[in-house]
């Protein structure tokens, strides 16, 4: 079920668009959102996205997917009261950082309020003096911290003699 905005060809047949206020308690109760799996809010209003997916989730709605462009409302919304919020402009500076960085980064992430990076590297023939030693052997100091390994499909929580392989 989408609530109706500004829709254009990519309503799916099987779409069922409802034109009515996503904050309406009794419009929401009325369209059994309780048996909503996700609620999504990514108008260009962040206090409606916020209000309307805390109501969603209230009244049952099982996931929220909220957009949040003004980062102040990130201390505003509780630690577990939306479940996934997307910020384009965490995004932006997600993809920015990665050009930035120098080696074979993959991808940047800002964590922690932007206090803190994520970084994903790929181990390969170009940083060749970290493949074969363990993660103590590479003697990061406190600030750094490897907490897990992907290696083909299994990820693998690091430790100080986890060996990092090409």
């Amino acid at each position: 079920t989408r609530l109706q905005g500004d829709w254009s060809s990519d309503v799916c047949s099987s779409d069922l668009v409802l034109n009515a206020d996503a904050a309406d308690k009794d419009f929401l109760d009325s369209e059994s959102i309780q048996d909503c799996d996700v609620f999504v809010a990514v108008t260009h209003d962040d206090e409606s996205n916020v209000l309307c997916s805390l109501m969603a989730k209230k009244l049952g709605s099982k996931k929220t997917v909220t957009i949040i462009n003004n980062e102040a409302y990130f201390d505003l919304v509780g630690k577990n009261e939306l479940d996934i919020i997307i910020s384009p402009v965490q995004i932006t500076v997600s993809h920015i950082l990665k050009y930035i960085r120098k080696g074979t980064v993959s991808n940047v992430h800002k964590v922690k309020k932007g206090k803190a990076e994520a970084i994903e590297l790929l181990i390969d023939n170009r940083v060749k003096n970290i493949s074969g030693k363990t993660v103590e052997d590479l003697q990061f100091n406190e600030n750094i911290n490897i907490p897990c390994i992907k290696r083909d499909e299994d990820i693998l929580m690091a430790h100080g003699t986890t060996k990092i392989l090409e």
